[in-house]
């Protein structure tokens, strides 16, 4: 299986918090990936699958739907 150009993008924003996170053109599960290991990332569940949305609330206990 082939890195995709969003997972790369993905992965250099958690490993590289100084990196701004810019989320444009990332997929959906490489944004959980995002969301999750990047606290200072704004939780968007949208278009999210329901095994990635319970992943990111699982692992955000600080992102209270609804607010």
């Amino acid at each position: 299986m082939a890195i995709t150009e969003s997972f790369k993008r993905a992965w250099s924003m958690v490993n590289d918090p100084s990196l701004p996170i810019d989320l444009d053109g990332v997929i959906p599960q490489d944004r959980a990936y995002v969301m999750v290991h990047r606290k200072d990332c704004e939780v968007d569940l949208t278009g999210l699958s329901s095994r990635s949305r319970a992943w990111v609330l699982k692992n955000r206990p600080d992102y209270k739907p609804g607010n």
